[in-house]
Parts: C-alpha cells; sequence; structure tokens
C-alpha cells in the first residue's frame, strides 16, 4: 500500500508497479508503433476484398489459408533455428521489405478489378497482419509474469490502440489525397519504429523477475511444426484456446462476408468513377476502424485491467461471443450500413478491449515452448482456418435453403460456453500453481 501510494494517482489507476513502468512504457510503443504499421494499411486491404466482390471472397481466404500451411512451417524452423533477440528483429524487417515491394508494384502495376496483385496483396497481407500480432503477444506474455499480465496488458494495450487510431484516421483523413504507394512506405516506416521499441523492451524487462536464467540465456525453442500441432491438440486447455480462436475467427468471417455485400453496394452512384469509389470505401472501412479503436481504448483504460483482477478471466472471455449472438441478431433484422458500422465497431472493440488481453493472460503460466510455437500455431494458422470455414458459411447455408442468422447464433453459443469452461480452467491452475508456490516457501 505504501509503494502504491508514493507512486501517485497513475499506480493507483493504471496498476503498474515502479518496476515495471520502463518495460511497460517501452511494451506500449512497440505495440503503438506494430497496430500503426497495420492499420495505415488495413482499410486497403479491406478495399481490396470489396473490389473483387463477394463472389472472390471464399477463393481469397482460400487463398490465405494456404498460404498460412505453406509460411507456419517456415516461422517454426527459424523460431527453432535462432534466439529471440536475432529472430524477432529480422521477421519483422523481412516483412518491412515486402511493403516496399508491394509499394513499388502498386506505383508501376494496374490495380484494377481481377488484377493478380491485388490477389497476392489481399493473401499477403492478412498472414502479415496476423504473423505480426501473434509474434508480439507471444513476446509480452514471455516478458511478464502471470499476476503482472492482468495488472498491465490493459494498459500496455492502450498504447496500440492509439497506433490502431493514428494508422485508421491517417488512412481515413488521406484515403483520397495520396497514393496507394504512399500507404505502403507510411507502414514500413512504422514498422522499423516498433523493430526498435522492442529491443528496449528486453532491456527494460531484465529487472524484473519475470526475466529468469532461461530467458536472459536466449533458450532456443526447438521442435518441428508436427509437434506444435501435438502441443496444441494434446492438452484439452490448449484444445479449447483452439476452439475458441477458431469459432471466433468464423464469426468475425461471418461479419466480414455482410460488410463486403453492404459496403460494395454503397457509392452506385454511376456518376463516380472507380477511383472515386474505391477512396469513398476504403475512407468509410478506416472510419469503422478508427471509431472501434475509440471504444477499444476507453475499455482498455476503464475497464480492461479490472475486468481480469476483479470479475476475472471467464466474465472477459465470455463477453465476445455475448456481443457477437446480440449483433449478429441485430443485423439480419436491420441490414444497412449504419448497422453494419455499429456491430462491427462493437465488436471489434470487445475483442481487441477485452477478449484479446484475456487470451493473452491464458498463456501467461505456460511454458516459453507454448508461447512461441503453439500460441502462434493458434493465432495463425488456426485462426486462418477459421477465416475459411466462415467465408463458406454464407454460400453453404444458402444453396441449403437456411438463414445465416440461426447459424451465427448457435457458434455463438458454442463459442460462449467453451471460452467460459477455458476461463474457469485457467483460474483454477492459478491457484493450484500458487498452492504449489506456497509449498515450496514453506
Amino acid at each position: 500500500m505504501a509503494q502504491r501510494e508514493e507512486l501517485g494517482w497513475f499506480a493507483r489507476f493504471a496498476l503498474i508497479r515502479r518496476e515495471e513502468r520502463a518495460a511497460c512504457a517501452w511494451a506500449a510503443l512497440y505495440f503503438f508503433f506494430i497496430l500503426a504499421s497495420t492499420f495505415a494499411l488495413r482499410p486497403v486491404r479491406e478495399q481490396t476484398g470489396v473490389k473483387e466482390g463477394t463472389a472472390n471472397l471464399p477463393w481469397l481466404f482460400t487463398g490465405t489459408c494456404v498460404a498460412m500451411v505453406l509460411v507456419h512451417p517456415l516461422y517454426s524452423w527459424l523460431v527453432a533455428k535462432f534466439p529471440r533477440r536475432l529472430f524477432l528483429p529480422l521477421f519483422y524487417q523481412f516483412f518491412g521489405f515486402t511493403l516496399l515491394v508491394f509499394g513499388a508494384l502498386y506505383q508501376w502495376t494496374s490495380s484494377e478489378k481481377g488484377s493478380p496483385l491485388n490477389w497476392v496483396f489481399f493473401v499477403w497481407f492478412s498472414v502479415f497482419n496476423v504473423f505480426a500480432i501473434a509474434v508480439l503477444r507471444g513476446y509480452l506474455a514471455d516478458v511478464f509474469s502471470p499476476a503482472a499480465a492482468k495488472r498491465v496488458f490493459g494498459v500496455i494495450g492502450v498504447g496500440g490502440t492509439l497506433g490502431a487510431m493514428a494508422g485508421a484516421k491517417f488512412n481515413e483523413v488521406f484515403a483520397d489525397d495520396i497514393p496507394r504507394p504512399a500507404f505502403f512506405l507510411c507502414s514500413f516506416v512504422l514498422l522499423e519504429l516498433a523493430v526498435f521499441a522492442m529491443t528496449r523492451v528486453a532491456h527494460a524487462a531484465r529487472s524484473l523477475q519475470r526475466e529468469s536464467a532461461e530467458a536472459q540465456h536466449e533458450v532456443r525453442v526447438e521442435g518441428s511444426l508436427a509437434s506444435s500441432v501435438k502441443l496444441a491438440f494434446g492438452s484439452p486447455y490448449l484444445l479449447g484456446m483452439s476452439a475458441v480462436m477458431l469459432l471466433s475467427a468464423m464469426t468475425f468471417t461471418m461479419f466480414y462476408v455482410e460488410q463486403a455485400v453492404i459496403v460494395g453496394q454503397r457509392y452506385a452512384d454511376p456518376a463516380l468513377t472507380q477511383a472515386q469509389r474505391d477512396a469513398l470505401q476504403q475512407a468509410d472501412l478506416a472510419r469503422i476502424d478508427f471509431w472501434t479503436q475509440t471504444l477499444t481504448f476507453v475499455l482498455e483504460l476503464f475497464l480492461t485491467g479490472r475486468v481480469l483482477s476483479r470479475l476475472g478471466t471467464p466474465v472477459a472471455l465470455v463477453a465476445l461471443p455475448t456481443v457477437a449472438v446480440i449483433g449478429f441478431s441485430w443485423l439480419a433484422v436491420s441490414p444497412t450500413f449504419a448497422v453494419l458500422a455499429c456491430v462491427q465497431v462493437a465488436m471489434r472493440g470487445t475483442n481487441y478491449g477485452l477478449a484479446s488481453p484475456a487470451r493473452d493472460v491464458l498463456y501467461t503460466p505456460l511454458s516459453r515452448e507454448v508461447k512461441y510455437r503453439v500460441k502462434s500455431l493458434i493465432e495463425t494458422f488456426v485462426w486462418r482456418v477459421g477465416d475459411l470455414l466462415g467465408v463458406w458459411v454464407k454460400p453453404t447455408v444458402q444453396s441449403l435453403g437456411g438463414g445465416l442468422a440461426g447459424v451465427a447464433v448457435t457458434i455463438g453459443i458454442l463459442w460462449a460456453a467453451i471460452a467460459l469452461w477455458l476461463g474457469r480452467t485457467h483460474e483454477r491452475k492459478e491457484r493450484e500453481a500458487a498452492e504449489r508456490r506456497n509449498l515450496t516457501a514453506a
């Protein structure tokens, strides 16, 4: 209590201890630049999907899933081959180089509907976006202890949210004023700044108790993709995480398909050129991203840490499927752009503000092997499999004469049940670990 009083209002509000402040500040900057980089480009990817049409979306997501299958073994090999301090910067800098390549291609080639460049960019960005954030979250779960994670992940997430807001607002404001290659260059610069901030997190974290001898000696995480799959599916706890991620991805992709339909019908005025229509749609999608991150900011600042610390992980995990069920029911009754925007903001805000930090907390008691190999498998490959299943739901249901809302509600209820079990299992594991530590200390 004395320490909290000494640190003043911020410590009481943010629940950050003195020795954690430097690591938290750099972690927040790391998160800021990663999300600013991805959200500066995200509306470009979203508008590309709208341009290619809902008939092509299943094939775009199928290509993404195939790409993930091909890329993940390489990622697993790199994790096993190189220590963290070498692998992570090189990982981000490789993607930074590809940003420059895409910027040049968009400058020199056509991006009309049906262009191979659109398809390649859609798939590439989908892989880049998932891996960039999965690696970040695995790294932060490795740096902070389970108890610290519950207190500080929400505050660190505020940095990411502000970065996403900045990237989305940049895209919204300049969608009609600067050429598409400029967005790639901006994303590249932000990614390089993220690499610098990440190296400072490692330096600041040396003072934390979490940085054990294992972490400081940069023990490599050995193992193949097959062993990662065996780890993920050999444990009911990790299998539950995979199921939650799969159902979450399916639901978000079902919303994504509805978004493509509604936004694609917007600005149908024949007087508009294709470039004007693209810019207006891109600005709308960036606006949704911006308000999503505004809601996320409010949740992270005022609720995330307190919900996780006081109400518990189960409440934070169940919140998202509950919002999804309500949102899809509303959209089924009133399929308008205004309703779509409200539902997307509520869904994504709850995901970023509550569900993602809660899922990160689930990994904190687990080994480094799980954090770097299984976590990445679940948050990349499993997520993209969920995307693939979700994008085929609508054409399948329509061919059978069923209703999409009923399927979405059923998925949401199953998702909530598994999330509740997972959260309760995590809290039981934490109690058991605390009892073991107390026995060892005694």
